[in-house]
């Protein structure tokens, strides 16, 4: 099962009714799970960017979900043989917290796994988070990641059972102020919603409050195939936000981790952020739209007065506020991508984002590396160091709406 993002957006506006319709998505392709254990890669991909070009972007996170066989002791002696030939050959293993030497001795069963996992990859940089189930040893979570010079970093391993603490609906609403979490053609779940309470806290204050009015709505399934979706839509001069979770965002949470390997995550918590990534790039334009509907709001109402009573003052009054709303109109029509993806786009080291569906479009890079760092900022510095530095300094929250 793979985790991608898509994107569809259309715009329209005019001076006399604003219609302004954004939706992003992140799409999950729907396959079939079974009973067998499973297998969390990302899976590096590096691109190169023409013939004699040596710009490369290093891909950390494919998130992927695949049926992986059972680990048995046969598995395990075979791929402890691969191990043993690369350190042979000059390879080092060093522990991904402290950079210790390791030896094969020294790694259990799943990090071993980890480590033969890496090297069938064949790539100077790559990192995977798998979890893998053992016929007598259970489930466990490991980390490991190849860097330069044959190193490979390989974390320590430990089980793991996605757990958060039950919080109602009407708190999660009252605390971020939303405007409602509710029921579509489907139904939250308490343990979904603990997640989404969850994954809320990643958020700092100045974002939060950008939840004001949002609405999170849970439905069965996106026409077009999508996990969720965040919808901005300006209509009869009201701004609406919302963020649709389909069912495909909790499908095989329990089976799979995002983050380091000290506080993983679920999927759900990067498809989640992910969309918030999208609604928070697209608050300085909201707020121009606000005040655009503002505008008109008072046009129309002078409008009506001057029907009434036509009066100098109001006609001068109309015709400022008609040249008032074709200025912020020209200004809506000039920000294309808005600044925090304009800022996003000059500050990133790469020419492309962290994940293969990155390369869809500037906001999915952006969106896709916001989850990043919210979740695994350190794959992110290793990934892309200038995108790291950039919202770890919080400049793009410098670019959020004041009022």
């Amino acid at each position: 099962m793979v985790y991608e993002s898509g994107t569809m957006k259309s715009r329209k506006c005019s001076m006399l009714r604003v219609s302004w319709v954004v939706v992003y998505g992140l799409l999950m392709s729907d396959s079939a799970l079974g009973d067998e254990p499973i297998l969390l890669t990302n899976r590096p991909q590096v691109h190169m960017q023409g013939s004699g070009d040596t710009d490369r972007a290093i891909r950390y996170y494919e998130n992927a979900i695949v049926e992986s066989p059972m680990v048995d002791n046969d598995t395990l002696n075979s791929l402890s043989i691969d191990i043993e030939l690369f350190l042979q050959s000059g390879g080092r293993l060093v522990d991904f917290a402290s950079g210790r030497a390791l030896e094969l001795a020294d790694l259990d069963w799943t990090q071993k796994y980890g480590v033969y996992t890496v090297l069938q990859v064949q790539s100077k940089h790559a990192e995977v988070d798998l979890r893998l189930s053992h016929q007598t040893k259970g489930a466990r979570i490991v980390s490991a990641a190849v860097e330069p010079n044959d190193v490979i970093q390989v974390s320590h391993s430990r089980s793991w059972s996605p757990t958060y603490g039950h919080v109602s609906r009407s708190v999660i609403q009252e605390h971020y102020r939303l405007k409602a979490i509710r029921n579509g053609n489907a139904q939250w779940t308490s343990e979904e919603l603990a997640v989404l309470a969850d994954t809320l806290t990643f958020l700092t204050p100045s974002e939060k409050k950008f939840l004001q009015g949002v609405s999170f709505v849970r439905e069965h399934k996106s026409q077009r195939g999508l996990a969720a979706s965040y919808r901005f839509q300006s209509r009869h001069n009201r701004i609406h936000q919302r963020i649709d979770v389909y069912d495909l965002t909790f499908r095989g949470q329990n089976m799979g981790f995002v983050g380091g390997i000290a506080n993983p995550k679920s999927v759900a918590h990067l498809v989640i952020l992910h969309e918030i990534a999208h609604l928070i790039c697209n608050q300085p334009t909201a707020s121009k739209i606000s005040k655009l509907n503002q505008l008109m709001n008072e046009h129309n109402r002078l409008v009506s007065q001057f029907n009434q009573h036509n009066t100098p003052v109001l006609r001068e009054r109309i015709e400022m506020l008609a040249r008032e709303i074709e200025q912020v109109q020209s200004t809506i029509d000039r920000l294309g991508d808005g600044p925090i993806v304009e800022a996003y786009k000059a500050n990133r080291t790469s020419r492309r984002g962290p994940t293969r569906y990155s390369d869809q479009s500037i906001e999915e890079a952006f969106a896709e590396s916001y989850a990043m760092f919210k979740l695994d900022p350190l794959a992110l510095k290793r990934t892309d160091l200038g995108a790291y530095r950039w919202f770890q300094s919080g400049a793009y929250l410098e670019l959020l709406p004041s009022d």
